[in-house]
C-alpha cells in the first residue's frame, strides 16, 4: 500500500480501535473499491472452513456457498456441524455443502478429518482456520497440550501440513488464518507459549495463541512458494458472536 490510501490505512491500524470497528471496514471498502461479496463466482472451488457451526465461520460458510463454492464445514460436535451444513444448504440453495467432524485440538481427529477431505475431494482451493476458543479455566487436549494452543496453533499447523499438497495441486491454493487484534497484548515466547496452571489466564493464553498464529503464517509464507500456496492472516474486526 502506498500514497494517501496507504497512509490512511496505516493510521487506522496504529489507532487500533477504529481499524477493527465498522469505521475501518467502511473506509477501506471505499478506498480500495472492494467488490460486493455476492458478485463473486466461486463455482468449482472447494473451501474448507473450521469452526463453521456458528458466528464468523458460519457466516463465511454461507457466503462462500452463496457464491457457488463447494464448502466443507468442520466442527467438533456432530449434531451441530451437520445441522449447520444443512442450514447453509437451505439458505443458499447450494447442495455442495458437507460436514466433517473433528475437534481441531485433537491431533488424531485432525489426521482423520484431513484424510477424509482428501478422499472426498480431488481438489482443494482454500483452507480457512477459523475455529476459536477462549477458556477461563485451563484444560488440556487428548495430546496433553493446553486446549487453546492445541485448537488454534498445533491443530491448524498439522491440518495445513496434511492438506498442503492438495492445496498446491490447484496452484495457487490459499490458507487463511482468522487471528485477532488481541494478539497485540502479548509478545510471542515459545518457551512459555502454554501458560501453566499457576499463572493461567484465559485471555492472555488466547492472545498468545493468536500471536503464534500470525507468526506461523509468516513462516509458512517464507517457506512455501507463493505461486503454489498463498498464506494470509486476518482480523475479522469486532463481531458480536459467542
Amino acid at each position: 500500500m502506498s500514497g494517501i490510501p496507504g497512509a490512511i490505512d496505516a493510521t487506522l491500524e496504529m489507532l487500533i480501535a477504529p481499524s477493527f470497528t465498522r469505521i475501518g471496514f467502511d473506509v477501506r471498502r471505499a478506498m480500495y473499491r472492494w467488490q460486493p461479496l455476492d458478485s463473486y463466482d466461486l463455482s468449482g472451488r472447494v473451501v474448507v472452513v473450521t469452526g463453521a457451526t456458528s458466528g464468523l465461520g458460519r457466516a463465511a460458510a454461507e457466503q462462500l456457498a452463496r457464491d457457488g463454492a463447494t464448502v466443507v464445514t468442520v466442527g467438533r460436535d456432530a449434531a451441530r456441524t451437520e445441522a449447520a451444513a444443512a442450514a447453509v444448504r437451505a439458505a443458499t440453495g447450494n447442495p455442495e455443502v458437507s460436514a466433517v467432524i473433528a475437534d481441531v485440538g485433537d491431533l488424531a481427529q485432525v489426521r482423520a478429518a484431513s484424510a477424509e477431505i482428501i478422499e472426498s475431494h480431488d481438489r482443494l482451493d482454500v483452507l480457512i482456520h477459523n475455529a476459536g476458543l477462549l477458556d477461563r479455566t485451563r484444560s488440556e487436549s487428548s495430546s496433553g497440550i493446553e486446549s487453546t494452543i492445541a485448537s488454534q496453533v498445533v491443530g491448524p499447523f498439522l491440518m495445513t501440513h496434511l492438506l498442503l499438497d492438495r492445496l498446491a495441486e490447484g496452484a495457487p491454493g490459499r490458507v487463511i488464518t482468522v487471528s485477532s487484534g488481541g494478539m497485540y497484548t502479548a509478545e510471542l515466547t515459545t518457551d512459555h507459549l502454554e501458560l501453566s496452571p499457576d499463572d493461567y489466564d484465559g485471555t492472555r493464553q488466547y492472545a498468545l495463541a493468536k500471536r503464534a498464529q500470525v507468526t506461523l503464517n509468516e513462516l509458512w509464507a517464507e517457506r512455501v512458494d507463493r505461486r503454489s500456496v498463498v498464506f494470509q492472516a486476518m482480523h475479522p474486526g469486532w463481531a458480536d458472536t459467542r
